[in-house]
C-alpha cells in the first residue's frame, strides 16, 4: 500500500496567493490530506512551515521549541511544499494504512494523534 497526497490547505494563508506581512518571517500551519493511492478517503497531516526567520522570531522568548511537524524553508513556496510531500508519500508504503500512517507520522501531526493506529 502506497500514501498518495490528495490536496493542501492552510488556514493561515492563501496557498495560491500567499500574503505575510514580512516574507522573510513565515510560521503557518499548512494541513496535507494523504491517503491510500487509489482509494477515495484520507487522513489530514499537519506541519508547520518557516523561513529561518520566522522559527527565529517564534524562539524569541522560548527556551525549547518542538520540531516535530516542522518543514523549514529559505522562502515561502507552496509548490515546493505540494512536491516535497507529494514525493515523500509517493516513497512512503507500507503492508497496510496503519503502517503507512506511523511513517507519516514521522514528518508531520497526523489528525488523530493520540489514538492508536
Amino acid at each position: 500500500m502506497k500514501a498518495k497526497l490528495k490536496g493542501l490547505w492552510s488556514p493561515d494563508v492563501d496557498l495560491d496567493n500567499p500574503r505575510f506581512d514580512d516574507p522573510e518571517s513565515v510560521y503557518c500551519l499548512v494541513e496535507a490530506e494523504i491517503g491510500e493511492e487509489n482509494s477515495e478517503g484520507s487522513d489530514v497531516f499537519d506541519f508547520v512551515v518557516c523561513t529561518p526567520k520566522g522559527l527565529e522570531t517564534k524562539l524569541e522568548g522560548t527556551t525549547v521549541l518542538s520540531g516535530h511537524g516542522l518543514l523549514i524553508m529559505q522562502e515561502f513556496d507552496a509548490e515546493k511544499i505540494e512536491r516535497y510531500l507529494a514525493s515523500h508519500c509517493d516513497k512512503t508504503v507500507g503492508k497496510n494504512w496503519s503502517e503507512v500512517v506511523r511513517k507519516l507520522r514521522l514528518i508531520g501531526s497526523w489528525e488523530f494523534e493520540g489514538m492508536e493506529t
